[in-house]
């Protein structure tokens, strides 16, 4: 068969891809991250568990750690190879790249150097890759015991280090080319610091530079911000900026996405409102929205069609007890197209929450998270591939079940944002520099998993 015949075969395979939901109900305990590949294949990541399926829904492999190895976040490159993200006893940064059959082809760890005085560790929190196959990854690295003084024979703390937003690149073939943090030692208020860092989120823009982002608590009573810091491709720091509207619950997360302009838009909670703002490539803020839910999990642009995309839970009411999968398609003005909830509970049972998304090559939504089929503690993931148009709603059943997929009208209001230098909330040095530990290759075992699961075509 000719190249040519086959690409039309592949794209004729594509469009007929379907829409589909599925649940795996063991051994997972619900979905962390999802990416999809140049065939529109479906890669999640469940904590300790890694799992391919095809675009219909069919599973092609699985591995699960034997012992340590907690994904968080997972990414594919222009091979189709798949990387992803996480960390180890808590405490260890660790990456691993698989090939398109899931053959591990490096795995790495990144421990922080020991300190006297210091309890650190260092959490990836998510991962990107680069139009040249560089591997992005940013989370908090965390120096979090105070050290002590002593005045009259009595220790006192006089000094407290929390979190950095930590951020590091990699080649293709897992060879460290730069990691920087952003942080610093909080002035001297006993236990009470008046900054504290979170890293979650980071991405890519169009030109190369590295975002990465997370949450600040700025005050000692507790003001929070967003918090997003530019690199190029080089590891130079290009700004850092802090954003907060009038609340002072804003923020607990700050996961980034960026668009083919190289504009920004970046997601944080206050209260029962999900905030998220639009910035320019300088930083800039260019518009903020709220939008009633409880949580928002995850955020992707599409590029091709200039559309983002949220996901999270969509909470009923204020104090209800249950939420179901909240995905929102917004424009660059910020104009909110559609917003779909996904789920078995509705306004009665547990909580079920989006926490990947991404959009595949061939124009559909790619979503996982965690669900909670029979109303019980035992968690499921839920995951599948939805059309971009907000099409496809109604009831179906799944694995016995009634699952409904409906359009919702959240509340959805503009939010002015305040911008201030990252640098000026609160640290009183070390503001950015370079991030050292020890990156050695690691030995992971990952065997095959046979995952129960079932799939409606929508």
């Amino acid at each position: 068969m000719s190249g040519a015949l086959q690409s039309v075969f592949a794209n004729f395979r594509s469009s007929a891809a379907p829409s589909f939901v599925s649940l795996i109900t063991t051994p997972d305990p619900g979905g962390k991250g999802v990416a999809s590949d140049s065939a529109n294949n479906v890669i999640i990541v469940n904590g300790y568990s890694i799992q391919k399926f095809d675009s219909s829904g069919v599973l092609i492999w699985a591995k699960v750690a034997a012992t340590d190895g907690y994904m968080v976040s997972v990414a594919v490159d222009s091979s189709d190879n798949i990387y992803a993200a996480g960390y180890l006893n808590s405490n260890i940064g660790f990456i691993i790249k698989f090939n398109s059959s899931g053959t591990i082809q490096w795995q790495k760890t990144q421990t922080p150097a020991a300190s006297a005085w210091y309890a650190r560790s260092i959490l990836w929190q998510s991962i990107a890759v680069d139009s040249s196959n560089n591997i992005y990854v940013g989370g908090t690295w965390f120096n979090n015991n105070q050290a002590y003084g002593c005045c009259c024979g009595t220790p006192f703390p006089y000094k407290y280090e929390f979190g950095y937003l930590a951020i590091a690149k990699y080649n293709s073939s897992g060879t460290l080319q730069w990691a920087n943090k952003f942080g610093g030692v909080a002035a001297n208020t006993g236990m009470s610091p008046n900054a504290e860092l979170f890293g979650y989120g980071v991405c890519v823009d169009a030109s190369g530079n590295a975002i990465v982002s997370g949450s600040s608590r700025i005050s000692t009573s507790g003001t929070q911000a967003m918090v997003v810091l530019k690199y190029n491709t080089s590891g130079t720091y290009q700004w850092g900026y802090a954003y907060k509207n009038d609340s002072s619950t804003l923020a607990n997360q700050g996961i980034v996405a960026a668009d083919s302009s190289d504009n920004i838009y970046v997601v944080s909670k206050s209260g029962y409102q999900q905030c998220f703002i639009k910035i320019n490539s300088s930083g800039t803020f260019q518009w903020g929205k709220n939008i009633f839910a409880e949580h928002l999990n995850s955020i992707t642009f599409d590029r091709t069609n200039n559309y983002l995309y949220i996901g999270g839970d969509y909470r009923y009411s204020t104090g209800a007890q249950a939420d179901d999968y909240l995905i929102a398609k917004i424009d660059t003005s910020g104009a909110l197209q559609f917003a779909r909830t996904l789920g078995f509970q509705g306004s009665a049972g547990r909580d079920e929450t989006a926490y990947g998304l991404a959009i595949s090559s061939d124009n559909k939504i790619v979503f996982d998270g965690i669900t909670y089929k029979d109303n019980t503690s035992t968690s499921s993931n839920l995951f599948g591939r939805i059309p971009t148009d907000g099409s496809k709603t109604g009831t179906y059943t799944l694995s016995g079940k009634s699952m409904t997929y409906a359009s919702v009208s959240p509340t959805y209001t503009a939010q002015t944002f305040t911008r201030t230098l990252a640098v000026s909330t609160g640290f009183s040095d070390s503001e950015n520099s370079s991030l050292t530990y020890t990156d050695a290759a690691s030995s992971l075992t990952f065997n095959s998993q046979t995952p129960t699961y079932n799939t409606q075509v929508l």
